[in-house]
């Protein structure tokens, strides 16, 4: 999916921005087919653990001038463990996302 087309086509609709991942397994999807469950082929990851090129997101909300919220979202099970792995999950998330939003 080219999820960097919806930011320039809806550009001026954008005031609420949510940062997730997903890695997305197509040998799974191959075997399952676009019937299967979503959670069959593709699996939710920290944002910089997924297959989305963050930069290129981040490159393109600067270039339609956004300037809203952008919400974390954590939803990677290797961090839903306990409260500190919890902790550790927004802190990573925080550290490679600086690279691209000061």
């Amino acid at each position: 999916m080219d999820y960097i087309k919806p930011i320039r086509q809806f550009a001026d609709k954008i005031k609420h921005f949510h940062i997730k991942d997903a890695k997305f397994y197509k040998d799974r999807f191959d075997r399952g087919g676009i019937f299967a469950p979503p959670l069959e082929y593709h699996q939710p990851k920290l944002p910089g653990l997924g297959d989305i090129r963050w930069g290129t997101v981040v490159s393109a909300l600067n270039d339609i001038g956004y300037r809203g919220a952008m919400i974390i979202e954590i939803e990677d099970r290797a961090y839903e463990g306990d409260l500190q792995a919890r902790f550790d999950s927004i802190r990573l998330t925080k550290n490679y996302l600086s690279q691209f939003i000061p």
